[in-house]
């Protein structure tokens, strides 16, 4: 299995290729999508890409981001993966929201 990476921190890419590397065996996505499209899911943050696959099955799980590539592909993801993804803006609206 070959897991390619972007512009990772030199002392992550031994997580990050494990963690990827498990998401792939368990079927969230396939080494293909990984290499060709959830690698550039990166900010200046690292990989919320694997943040977020971190969290599917995750009863009630919700993912908080600022990642404008993450942010751009929201729905596709959701959609996907079953985790609704927040910013801190969407949180600040819910909780105003919720107190009345």
């Amino acid at each position: 299995m070959t897991i390619e990476l972007v512009g990772a921190i030199p002392g992550l890419v031994d997580m990050y290729t494990l963690e990827v590397s498990q998401f792939i065996k368990r079927g969230l996505i396939t080494e293909e999508e990984w290499n060709t499209k959830f690698k550039h899911f990166r900010d200046n943050c690292g990989y919320s890409i694997i943040h977020y696959l971190t969290c599917v099955g995750q009863k009630d799980a919700c993912f908080v981001t600022a990642n404008p590539i993450m942010l751009d592909n929201r729905e596709e993801l959701e959609a996907r993966f079953n985790v609704p993804i927040k910013t801190m803006q969407d949180m600040v609206e819910e909780a105003m929201n919720d107190g009345h």
